[in-house]
């Protein structure tokens, strides 16, 4: 049975007599559409629609067979049924196309993977693109969406919105395309430039000319490795240039300056164990809420809790509510031993050199001291590190011209 056989009505008939298979044969060349036909003792049970039910009449008269009616379905018997009740099949009617109506909307819009992006950013954007909550279904366009989201943020390498029942989600992938796009850039000659300000402490050139060398001092943009390779005769002299793609490792000491400071005396929460509870409903996003006398207490923090009603898996309704707790609690001060502010100090500075080490910084020296104060401890200083980072630049027509201060 489907869906329209049930709004257009069907019975289900008992048929007997010596002439079934004549009976069935007659219905299939009228093209009378009959399921669930099982044997039963010396007769057969069929289902068929209202509709072809009374076209029976006169093929029942051909193969002298008997008809009889055991079962009644679909809307129009529960409407005949029910025909005194006009309020409930009203009701029940008005149940059915308010799920439709609901089933055609959005009433949920997740986002996963985003990490640099914050939620309220991504959603922001989509409220002011037209994607929001109870919007039409027939109006979001996903594939132009995932487009859009990519263009908006160049930090997403990869965007998905598919809608199922009455959610929309949108999957992202941060990162880059640099494993897809330096195939195409592998033959493009370049040059290398310094990120940043410092000492050169090594180099080590696999394609291209070293324009320093260890121990130079270079400033933030320079030139390291050209990508114009110099072709001379046997005097010296250059007779042709060849441009490549410089490759080089090279590594920048410098100086990052670390400061941090830490409080002898700090505020812990100590909670009371008082707390008052509130229960916000939100039906199509109108908050509804019984009045109730807020407590006046001094120190208090909110937690609450979202929940949203659903009827399937993915069939989200709009109405939502809302668990709030307010839990009161008293500040105290407490202060740190001297030990232990050492030792905080100590394990962010290797937190944070951690962290540089982990982005290929290496650390030569680390030049950092703790100072104390009658309310603090301040941890600041220098570290000497070494940066294996430059800058691919294009070559210009002076760089062409360069031929001196080449190291080999």
């Amino acid at each position: 049975m489907e869906f329209p056989d049930f709004l257009a009505g069907y019975v289900r008939i008992q048929v007997s007599g010596d002439a079934c298979e004549r009976f069935f044969n007659l219905c299939a060349y009228h093209r009378l559409k009959l399921w669930r036909l099982l044997p039963e003792a010396e007769a057969y049970t069929a289902c068929i629609s209202v509709r072809d039910f009374r076209k029976l009449k006169t093929l029942v008269k051909k193969s002298h067979v008997r008809l009889r009616i055991t079962e009644r379905h679909g809307l129009p018997f529960f409407i005949r049924k029910y025909r005194r009740r006009r309020l409930w099949v009203l009701g029940f009617l008005a149940a059915v196309w308010l799920l439709l109506w609901l089933g055609a909307h959005v009433w949920r819009i997740t986002l996963n993977g985003n990490m640099r992006q914050t939620s309220p950013v991504l959603y922001n954007w989509l409220q002011e693109n037209g994607i929001y909550y109870g919007m039409r279904k027939s109006e979001v366009d996903c594939e132009r969406l995932s487009a859009a989201l990519r263009n908006a943020f160049p930090d997403f390498s990869w965007v998905s919105a598919t809608l199922h029942g009455t959610q929309l989600s949108i999957q992202v992938r941060e990162g880059s395309f640099s494993e897809e796009t330096e195939p195409k850039e592998a033959n493009v000659p370049s040059s290398l430039a310094a990120a940043q300000s410092g000492i050169i402490e090594s180099i080590y050139v696999r394609s291209g000319r070293a324009l320093v060398a260890a121990g130079d001092e270079v400033e933030k943009g320079q030139l390291l490795v050209s990508g114009v390779l110099l072709i001379t005769d046997d005097g010296g002299t250059v007779v042709n240039r060849q441009k490549v793609r410089a490759d080089a490792d090279v590594m920048i000491r410098s100086r990052i300056p670390y400061h941090e400071e830490q409080a002898i005396t700090f505020s812990e929460k100590k909670y009371t164990g008082k707390q008052a509870n509130r229960v916000l409903l939100q039906i199509l996003g109108a908050d509804f809420a019984l009045p109730i006398r807020k407590p006046s207490w001094e120190c208090s923090d909110t937690l609450s809790k979202l929940c949203q009603l659903r009827l399937f898996d993915a069939f989200y309704l709009p109405v939502c509510w809302q668990q709030i707790t307010v839990r009161e609690y008293e500040n105290l001060e407490i202060c740190h031993t001297k030990e232990e502010i050492l030792s905080i100090l100590n394990s962010n500075l290797q937190y944070f050199m951690k962290n540089l080490e982990e982005k290929g910084v290496q650390i030569f020296e680390n030049n950092v001291k703790i100072e104390w104060t009658e309310t603090s401890a301040i941890a600041s200083g220098v570290l000497t590190v070494g940066t294996p980072e430059t800058v691919r630049t294009e070559i210009t027509d002076g760089e062409e011209e360069l031929s001196g201060n080449e190291y080999d």
